[in-house]
């Protein structure tokens, strides 16, 4: 028979907002679900008032504060290095971004652009500003990033067409799109490392 102390996350929302409202919280709602939860929401539940509801939707925004520190002059060796950096802060976002990174020749980050943001299920991104990131920077490459909220990093067929085109516009200028990668909370999915670039 499983405990309390068997669910994922107890003992540390228990330190902060008590056992009794954690356990509520948690009975209802995964770990990630805290994400994107409203304070109307949390109100709702026994144990749980205004107070440890504010606390709870301040949990991830601390979260992306530590997490969110200047990629500027990092270095990029695979789609996983791009993964741990923005995991946590694009994953928490509840709405689709697209941002772009322009790197060096030896592939540190010279600057992160964000290049759109959209809605639930979709952004609309214009070739030509992604470029223009890279061109502004001198850039030799770009990697582009964005996130799923859905959570299922599995490309869309306008993710496809949408790296096909960035592709083929920074190629013209003699720009490298080394990665295009859809950051979702548990995984990611790599154009490069899938062999679509």
């Amino acid at each position: 028979m499983s405990t309390s102390k068997d669910i994922p996350g107890m003992a540390t929302l228990s330190t902060i907002i008590g056992r009794r409202a954690a356990l509520e919280v948690l009975r209802r709602y995964r770990l990630s679900d805290l994400l994107h939860l409203d304070r109307q929401s949390l109100v709702a539940m026994r144990h749980i008032g205004p107070r440890r509801a504010e606390t709870i939707l301040a949990l991830p925004k601390l979260l992306q504060q530590m997490v969110c520190e200047p990629t500027e002059g990092l270095s990029i060796s695979c789609s996983q290095d791009v993964y741990e950096l923005f995991r946590f802060r694009m994953a928490a976002l509840p709405m689709e971004q697209f941002l772009v990174l322009t790197l060096n020749t030896r592939n540190r980050i010279l600057s992160e652009d964000l290049c759109a943001a959209g809605g639930i299920n979709t952004v609309h991104v214009q070739p030509l500003e992604v470029i223009r990131q890279a061109v502004l920077r001198s850039a030799p490459s770009i990697i582009c990033i964005h996130n799923h909220p859905s959570g299922d990093p599995t490309p869309s067929p306008e993710d496809r067409l949408l790296t096909e085109r960035i592709s083929q516009a920074a190629s013209l200028l003699g720009v490298r799109m080394l990665d295009h990668i859809i950051v979702a909370s548990q995984s990611y999915y790599s154009f490069s490392d899938a062999g679509s670039l």
